[in-house]
């Protein structure tokens, strides 16, 4: 979607459809969505809305990246598959507000990658999950999230090199 994704009413099954939204916004009024097992990408600057968030349930694939957007939360997000962070090398990527639950693994697929603002970011899967910084060489990737690892089973792996420059905290797991 380009423009502005407007919602008033109905249902959409998103499926496992790849679907991404590169425009200027989202306008919620109501309706229901299914997430399945969809990717939803976010590539431009965006605030997504509380209703948006509370009508999916949950992400299963979630995307956040281009270099220099920001992503405002209307209110908890939930991601039970993948939550990719930044699509490409070099990117600064903002989000602002609540808090992102990661129930699967969470990829920063490229290098020198800094993903930072307000959001908490916590680890929360009860099965195996990875952190992975795909960084090479000399370079890393940076979360300067706040990170909470709250895992009552399974084991978080971090793997590749990675900084945490937030503020960092091991409540289980």
């Amino acid at each position: 979607f380009s423009g502005t994704f407007t919602f008033t009413a109905g249902t959409v099954d998103f499926g496992t459809s790849s679907v991404t939204f590169s425009g200027s916004g989202i306008t919620w009024t109501a309706g229901t969505l299914t997430v399945g097992t969809s990717t939803i990408k976010f590539t431009a600057t965006q605030t997504i809305p509380a209703g948006f968030i509370t009508a999916l349930g949950s992400f299963y694939n979630l995307t956040l990246g281009t270099s220099g957007t920001t992503y405002t939360l209307g209110s908890n997000l939930t991601v039970t598959g993948t939550l990719q962070l930044s699509t490409l090398h070099t990117q600064t990527i903002t989000i602002n507000g609540y808090t992102i639950y990661a129930q699967g693994n969470i990829t920063m697929p490229r290098n020198r990658n800094n993903i930072s603002g307000t959001t908490v970011l916590e680890i929360n899967g009860t099965g195996a999950q990875t952190l992975e910084f795909t960084a090479t060489g000399v370079e890393v990737n940076t979360i300067a999230l706040d990170t909470v690892i709250n895992k009552s089973t399974g084991t978080l792996t971090i793997v590749n090199k990675g900084v945490f420059s937030g503020t960092f905290t091991f409540t289980a797991g």
